[in-house]
């Protein structure tokens, strides 16, 4: 056999240059997306990793302070109130909307 045309031959470092900066280019992308995302920044991971020293005295003062107790006691109460009525104005007919009567065929007009 005789040399091949250079032009049959397969070139194979092309390809894979191909295939390089198709890889390239999703890490870019992945990147961006990772950037773009809540909750991914480096900063927060740390904040979330350190933990905050056990205060003794926070802790009693919540624990035993009636003050504490009734502003978590009013906080939650305000937010049941809250809940109660948002539900109530829910179920409550709209004002304005036509809603059609109801009407016995039994009843003639006289």
């Amino acid at each position: 056999e005789g040399k091949r045309d250079s032009f049959f031959l397969t070139n194979k470092k092309h390809k894979q240059d191909i295939n390089k900066n198709q890889d390239n280019k999703k890490q870019v992308k992945q990147k961006q997306f990772d950037k773009s995302r809540n909750g991914l920044n480096d900063d927060e991971k740390k904040e979330q990793k350190e933990k905050k020293p056990f205060d003794k005295k926070t802790y009693r003062l919540k624990k035993y302070s009636k003050k504490y107790k009734l502003e978590q006691w009013e906080e939650q109460r305000k937010k049941k109130m809250l809940h109660e009525y948002k539900k109530s104005m829910k179920n409550e007919a709209v004002s304005g909307t036509y809603k059609p009567k109801s009407f016995d065929e039994d009843m003639t007009d006289s």
